[in-house]
């Protein structure tokens, strides 16, 4: 839309190509003079706002996390994902600020504002009802990215790009952390159904009388109203027991399709979960129950949210 709208104003001033690029860099030349000397602003000190910045990371390093069992902390290679992402628009901005005392002080704005994040984090930061810790990011993000795009600005106009090769590496991080901002998972909104191939196919014996495929299941089979889940009803045409059949499916499941079974309770079979990915907080779930007909048996295959605790 906005490149139409330039189009069009390319054509109504007569120019079948308006030169964008001339008219920043005019806009950029028409700075005001400044009211007071300014010093540039040098290598060391750049990367002393970075160093700052990664360590305002700190209450989010597992050996300080505070927290009382393992699955309320982030893990580690979630922090080694997460803490890159956080510092994109402070290294950013110590490659796009050039005049002191004006970008330190952004620089320590944003350090502030990773401060905040990390203790946020820690503190309120959950995997299941928002705000979650992706809300959090993307809040962090988005907020930083504008700090840094309006100090990039005003810096232009004052006093002009004064390192190009440098500048163009400050745009390229600040850009990659708006994409990043832009993408990060909403947690809490997973609509697609777990694979069938988890489990199927299932032993020759057996056969499947009944499927529902749906999200926000009701117990028994599913896991909560964000989640979905498979279920299958399996009748055996032999003479088998229900709990014969649960015995045959957890060993089938557990040979041919790696699931380690987890409890075996009266009329249940539980499975250990299975991690979608190191950042995606859902897992994929299996239970054996017996069937409400004789000599059946429910599969129930469902993606559940394992770490829905907050992050002490």
């Amino acid at each position: 839309m906005l490149v139409l709208l330039a189009l069009s104003a390319g054509y109504v001033a007569g120019r079948r190509s308006p030169d964008l690029g001339g008219s920043v860099r005019r806009w950029i030349r028409r700075r005001p003079a400044p009211s007071a000397p300014t010093r540039a602003w040098r290598g060391r000190s750049r990367l002393a706002v970075v160093a700052v910045a990664f360590l305002a990371t700190a209450p989010v390093w597992p050996l300080i996390q505070p927290g009382r069992m393992g699955d309320e902390l982030l893990e580690l290679a979630e922090v080694a994902v997460l803490v890159p992402i956080v510092l994109l628009f402070p290294i950013a901005w110590s490659l796009l600020g050039g005049s002191l005392p004006y970008a330190r002080r952004i620089a320590l704005l944003l350090a502030a504002s990773v401060a905040g994040w990390s203790l946020w984090t820690v503190t309120f930061g959950t995997y299941a009802s928002p705000p979650t810790v992706d809300d959090g990011l993307r809040w962090h993000l988005l907020g930083t990215g504008v700090v840094v795009v309006a100090a990039t600005v005003y810096e232009a106009r004052w006093r002009g790009i004064q390192n190009s090769r440098r500048w163009l590496a400050g745009v390229v991080v600040g850009m990659a952390g708006l994409a990043v901002a832009v993408v990060v998972p909403v947690v809490g909104a997973v609509r697609t159904p777990p694979p069938a191939d988890a489990i199927l196919p299932l032993p020759a014996a057996m056969t499947i009388v009944q499927e529902e495929v749906g999200c926000g299941l009701p117990e028994p089979g599913g896991f909560g109203p964000y989640t979905c889940s498979r279920r299958y009803t399996v009748r055996a045409p032999s003479a088998l027991s229900s709990q014969e059949m649960m015995r045959t499916l957890a060993d089938h499941l557990r040979r041919a399709k790696g699931w380690p079974m987890e409890s075996a309770g009266s009329g249940t079979f539980q499975f250990a979960c299975r991690r979608v990915g190191w950042l995606n907080p859902y897992a994929s779930c299996v239970e054996l129950r017996v069937g409400q007909e004789p000599a059946t048996v429910k599969i129930a295959l469902s993606y559940d949210n394992v770490r829905d605790h907050v992050v002490y």
